[in-house]
């Protein structure tokens, strides 16, 4: 059990990484935004969830549980959370 929960936290660690520094380098490279602190912020928050949502849905494929409408419910769900923290973000700088 200790095996797969240290594998699970340094893939998810990993794929946070990853993926904050792609998008960082993305919103910066090709769309253009002057501001690296507030993207990076965006970008880590979004690389948190979607690491989240990947780590779930590989356990749940371990666990013989993973369903098109289990990758469905993960992805409305996680994509709710970055609409509302979407909102919020700019609900507070406003």
């Amino acid at each position: 059990i200790a095996g797969i929960a240290l594998f699970f936290l340094t893939f998810g660690f990993g794929l946070v990484g990853l993926l904050a520094t792609a998008n960082i380098a993305y919103r910066v490279a090709v769309l253009h935004r002057p501001v690296i602190v507030r993207e990076a912020r965006i970008a880590f928050r979004q690389a948190i969830l979607l690491s989240i949502a990947a780590c779930m849905l590989l356990f749940f494929a371990s666990q013989d549980v993973l369903y098109s409408w289990v990758v469905l419910l993960v992805f409305v769900g996680f994509g709710g959370a970055e609409y509302l923290s979407h909102v919020f973000d700019r609900h507070s700088r406003t």
